[in-house]
């Protein structure tokens, strides 16, 4: 596996992956907007994407939009070789602060999270469409 810059060769894959398994996914074009303009890696076995996380940058802060990994690739350090990659490129960008959102129930990217770092901060009641999210920062 190698984790790379994404392209926008990767978005129809990206793509997939953001109505599989996020909440409130991406449309094509974000997609194809943000592979350009944000921190946006991507994890390719053998030719195919299998995973993604991206970040957009504003001066020295990030927002961190999404990490997803194809169902039968989890549970092998893919996760957390996009999340070193992102965040080797934030501190390579200067950015000193990392905030995101998470929904309350997912243990798994919460666990993701807090490795690298991540702290709750406060609750969003309802975000996910009735779920509360958790609100996280890391600082850089």
């Amino acid at each position: 596996m190698i984790v790379r810059r994404a392209t926008p060769a990767d978005a129809d894959a990206i793509y997939r992956m953001e109505r599989e398994y996020i909440d409130c996914p991406w449309t094509l074009e974000q997609i194809k907007s943000a592979i350009d303009k944000s921190v946006f890696v991507a994890a390719e076995l053998d030719g195919t994407v299998i995973g993604y996380a991206s970040g957009e940058v504003c001066l020295d802060e990030c927002d961190f939009n999404n990490v997803a990994v194809d169902a039968e690739y989890r549970r092998r350090g893919v996760a957390d070789a996009l999340m070193r990659a992102v965040m080797g490129e934030l501190a390579e960008r200067g950015v000193k602060r990392v905030h995101l959102l998470v929904r309350h129930d997912n243990t798994a990217a919460k666990a993701l999270y807090e490795k690298y770092g991540f702290a709750a901060i406060s609750m969003r009641k309802g975000y996910y469409d009735g779920a509360d999210a958790i609100a996280m920062t890391r600082i850089i």
